[in-house]
């Protein structure tokens, strides 16, 4: 059900909740941190709870700061055998470097969070230098639905981790994923021609693949002979950064440079064409070479293929 908190003044870790046949001590989840809590009854209250008339449920002031709890937030609740579960907790894995973080700069990741009407709890960004192993913290900033803003705050460790940024070292991605029984996601990086290698697998993707080689000579020529427009694509880049295309126009080879921050467009003999892929180091295991295909619009915007 759907729940919000009401703290009261307790030094003793209690929790107040509106079910029958609950034992008298029981087991609360927060993230990763766990609590024995004290359980009284209330009646009175309607279990039919929503997003928008979510049951206020009242809890300690010693329990809400063991367990790391953020008042302003909306939450699931669940009773399970002993336990009573709050959630989710919800980890966003950024960037090592924790002191460009700020609410500012995190105002670029709010469109993250439309359907948080469906999801609700604590989502929080942190950086692998700030967690504390030790005492089971990380510090960092959580969306405040409430006034739409970034806060810092002190959280427990997570339910499940979103890797957002790929520069963090891999040991310290083991270690989350051993404490999160391997709930991170993203935790391997496919470049795109893994990505393209794992999907044509599948009968189903494989019809809606573009067809994609790594950037050779005897491939590249391949293609041009199949296609009369293709791309190539930095295997290990994204958002459109390094592309060019090339498009056969009778002997003469158009070429769309997109690889420095001014656009250029030209035209070369196709005999020459080789060179100049070698000229640029487009050939080579670093770019793929790829079926070109016509990007649709969606209000007003292209949609971009990434593979």
């Amino acid at each position: 059900m759907w729940v919000v908190f009401e703290t009261v003044n307790d030094g003793r870790s209690v929790i107040y909740l509106p079910f029958d046949n609950l034992k008298n001590y029981m087991q609360v989840h927060f993230g990763k941190n766990r609590e024995i809590a004290k359980v009284i009854r209330i009646m009175g209250k309607n279990l039919n709870s929503t997003y928008e008339n979510p049951i206020k449920i009242k809890i300690s002031s010693s329990l809400k700061e063991k367990l790391l709890i953020k008042e302003t937030l909306k939450y699931r609740l669940i009773v399970k055998e002993n336990s009573i579960i709050i959630g989710p907790v919800i980890g966003f894995l950024l960037g090592s470097h924790n002191n460009l973080y700020s609410p500012i700069h995190m105002e670029k990741y709010s469109d993250r969070f439309g359907i948080y009407d469906k999801v609700g709890g604590l989502i929080y960004a942190f950086s692998p230098n700030t967690v504390d192993w030790e005492n089971r913290k990380i510090y960092g900033l959580y969306y405040n639905i409430n006034n739409l803003k970034w806060e810092y705050g002190v959280f427990p460790f997570p339910d499940v981790v979103y890797r957002r940024n790929f520069h963090s070292s891999n040991l310290i991605i083991k270690r989350l994923r051993l404490e999160l029984n391997d709930r991170v996601f993203n935790s391997h990086r496919f470049n795109k021609y893994e990505l393209y290698e794992f999907l044509r697998k599948d009968d189903y993707f494989k019809r809606y693949l573009p067809l994609t080689k790594i950037s050779n000579e005897e491939n590249v020529i391949f293609m041009l002979e199949g296609f009369e427009k293709v791309i190539f694509k930095p295997i290990d880049l994204s958002r459109g950064r390094g592309i060019l295309i090339a498009e056969r126009e009778g002997d003469k080879v158009k070429i769309y440079d997109y690889r420095k921050k001014e656009d250029s467009i030209l035209k070369i003999e196709k005999n020459v064409f080789m060179n100049f892929l070698k000229e640029n180091k487009l050939l080579s295991d670093k770019y793929l070479v790829q079926q070109y295909i016509k990007l649709k619009k969606y209000k007003d915007c292209f949609l971009i293929l990434e593979l």
